[in-house]
């Protein structure tokens, strides 16, 4: 646990005590703007107010209708257009026909209504003039107001991009929308993405959406969407994705239409505390996939309730990820949630978990991983999982290991316990088909003790740092090690180990570090170390360690620093050593040096044996070694 991270949380918890109240922001109409006529539903006529600045070759605005239409263009001008003929206009900041304002800019009326006998069936304010190239074409609209009771399916486009091209348009004043009267048939199509001053929206009884897909993504100043309804086959991808100042969860009518993915629905809303009661059914969704739906909802303390989908797979990656004030989880059913990775990562304030039916779960990696907080989790029955990698990763309240349930899918458990520095025990579970346990248990500090053979590791190829940092274990555990590969930092900075079985290390090829700064380890048994070629401080800081016993050294093996800071041994019975090696300022006699240079491999040009700082230097032979082609220092 980082002081970085825990000073964040603490933060943002002292914030967002249970006695101080949920700030409801709302949005007041700037009264110096003019003002928007009242229409009955029944009226046809689209109004488009717009500041216009003191600037040259800008104040530009284009857009389309059909049918036939006229444009009051709010400057003393008017045009007539015929059925889909885009409409353009440039305002000049010194018309006196503009309404003069305390603002830095002055406003426009724009009124568009049907000629006669005609009827507005679609309007496109997606449009640019064809002479401007330049990338995002701003429209400074302040506020529209839609009434078009004859606007056709799809009727009504509007597209804002918050990455414009030299196609597409943007909106970086509107700050309100009303969206009053369309056909009861007709979907408005794409939305207000990136529209960062949009403050709130209005839409009549009788408008849908035709997609929720990104309709308000990063609309960061976005309070209130009112009347919201989805039209039929729906989905919500990102549709509030980084609306940081939404409160209030906007209601949603026709929620069931909301059948397909609500991947990062609300990704990002960081002050996202409350949901409607018409909220999240989500029954007949049959997209799959609700991950990353509260993603960074950072305020958010009770994970609404939702009835999710019974009859079909989903996903739910990364659902309430980094949502760092989340106190609370409803049991919800997840009995056809198949893939759960990083789920409640980072949750910090989450204390403990409901039973949730994890039974289909292909993957739970980092599922509570930096859940520091998290100290009770019930009974996991994870029977399909392949990877459990960091599921349980800095968990530092986390006593007692849970009972976990898996299956022989399970292949990949890294880290998966790494830094939990409360836990004091462990439990079995099928580990039978795992192939890395890379850095399992590393910073278990508080652990004390594994039971031999607890684990099932028969096809581990990895045993890297399965156990480094864990300060309070004693007796290195015995562990069936016959596939390993790498066994680096496997007990790097166990400071109080005393004892190490005698692990099948014959397929081992690298086992830096291994042993590194385990200060209190004696004695070690005779490894079989044919096969390992890199042992770059594998005994290093090991001052306790007495003696290494015989084993036999693969001739390319590197022994770079494998016995730095080791200054107690005073017997080394490895044989077959074939590289530059050091077992300076270490306890050797000559005797032992002697033995040494007798084991040391027959072709020894161009390699040295460093003994430096040894007792025994002032009456042993180098020259058995030298005799070899070595190079005796000291």
């Amino acid at each position: 646990m980082s002081v970085k991270t825990a000073s964040k949380s603490v933060i943002l918890q002292k914030e967002l005590q249970d006695n101080n109240p949920i700030s409801y922001p709302t949005w007041t109409r700037n009264s110096n703007w003019l003002a928007m006529p009242t229409l009955a539903d029944t009226e046809q006529q689209i109004n488009l107010l717009l500041a216009v600045f003191d600037v040259s070759g800008g104040n530009n605005v284009s857009f389309s209708c059909s049918g036939n239409y006229t444009v009051d263009w709010g400057d003393g001008t008017s045009n007539n257009y015929s059925a889909s003929t885009t409409a353009s206009h440039q305002y000049s900041f010194s018309n006196a026909n503009l309404t003069t304002t305390s603002e830095t800019y002055k406003q426009a009326m724009i009124v568009i209504t049907p000629q006669s006998g005609q009827n507005i069936t679609v309007f496109n304010m997606t449009l640019k003039p064809a002479s401007f190239t330049a990338n995002g074409m701003p429209m400074n609209y302040l506020d529209i107001q839609v009434v078009a009771p004859n606007m056709t399916a799809s009727g009504f486009t509007i597209v804002s991009n918050i990455a414009p091209s030299s196609s597409t348009t943007c909106y970086p004043l509107l700050e309100h929308a009303n969206i009053q009267k369309v056909n009861s048939n007709a979907n408005i199509a794409l939305g207000f993405t990136g529209c960062r001053n949009l403050y709130q929206v209005d839409f009549g009884s009788s408008v849908s959406i035709s997609s929720l897909s990104l309709f308000f993504s990063n609309c960061s100043n976005l309070i209130a969407v009112n009347g919201l309804k989805a039209g039929s086959n729906n989905n919500g991808i990102q549709t509030f994705e980084n609306c940081y100042n939404l409160v209030v969860a906007p209601s949603i009518g026709n929620f069931s239409n909301i059948t397909n993915s609500t991947a990062s629905m609300y990704s990002g809303c960081s002050r996202l505390r409350e949901f409607p009661k018409d909220w999240g059914n989500f029954s007949a969704n049959t997209g799959g996939n609700f991950s990353n739906l509260f993603n960074s909802c950072y305020e958010l303390v009770t994970a609404p309730y939702m009835i999710f989908p019974t009859g079909n797979n989903w996903g739910g990656s990364s659902m309430f990820g980094n949502c760092y004030n989340l106190k609370n989880v409803p049991l919800y059913n997840f009995a056809r949630c198949n893939a759960n990775a990083n789920m409640f990562q980072n949750c910090y304030s989450l204390e403990e978990f409901p039973a949730l039916d994890l039974s289909i779960s292909v993957d739970t990696s980092a599922m509570f991983s930096g859940c520091y907080n998290l100290k009770k989790l019930p009974a996991l029955n994870i029977p399909l999982t392949t990877t459990t990698t960091n599921m349980f990763n800095n968990c530092g309240s986390l006593v007692d290991m849970p009972k976990i349930t898996t299956g022989t899918a399970l292949t990949n458990t890294a880290s998966m316990f790494s830094n939990c520095n409360s836990m004091i025990s462990t439990v079995s579970f099928n580990t039978v088909n795992v192939t890395s346990a890379q850095s399992m248990f590393s910073g278990c500090r508080s652990l004390l003790s594994i039971p031999d053979n607890q684990y099932n590791l028969a096809n581990n190829l990895n045993f890297s740092g399965m156990f480094a940092s864990c300060q309070g274990l004693i007796n290195a555990p015995m562990l069936t090690t016959t596939a390993a590969t790498n066994t680096s930092t496997m007990f790097n900075g166990n400071s109080n180990m005393l004892s190490v079985p005698l692990y099948d290390l014959n397929g081992v090829t690298n086992a830096t570090s291994m042993f590194q700064n385990c200060s209190a380890l004696k004695s070690i048994p005779a490894f079989d170390m044919s096969t390992a070629v890199t042992l770059t401080n594998m005994f290093s800081g090991c001052n306790a360690l007495q003696e290494i016993p015989a084993m036999t050294m693969n001739s390319s093996a590197v022994y770079t620093t494998i016995f730095n800071n080791s200054n107690a041994i005073s017997r080394n019975r490895m044989s077959g050593i074939n590289a530059t090696v050091s077992m300076a300022s270490q306890n050797l006699s000559a005797t032992e040096l002697n033995e040494i240079y007798t084991n040391l491999s027959a072709s020894g040009a161009g390699k040295t044996i460093t003994v430096t700082g040894n007792w025994g230097t002032a009456t042993d032979t180098p020259s058995i070694a030298t005799a070899k082609g070595w190079t005796v220092t000291g």
